[in-house]
């Protein structure tokens, strides 16, 4: 197994803490440690990031009709009863 920092080699490593021992992973290079949470919450956030990339490209490709239905920030709202002075 590589180390996805800097590329070197990881060991397998039994770590102590207040909940009891469980196996992580080491890089003998940089010292990054590596467990089943810490692997489980960098999926669950590069999922959350490529999420907000297809929105904001999204986004970004819509007309401002679609971006903004109700009219731009700078125009009043679409059927407002307010009148301009």
């Amino acid at each position: 197994m590589r180390c996805n920092r800097c590329g070197g080699m990881m060991v397998s490593e039994n770590i102590y803490s207040i909940d009891g021992p469980f196996l992580a992973f080491r890089c003998i290079s940089c010292g990054e440690i590596v467990d089943h949470i810490i692997l489980e919450n960098r999926k669950n956030h590069e999922a959350k990031t490529r999420r907000e990339q297809r929105l904001q490209k999204k986004d970004i490709e819509g007309t401002p009709e679609q971006l903004y239905p109700h009219g731009t920030p700078e125009e009043p709202l679409r059927g407002s009863s307010e009148k301009n002075p």
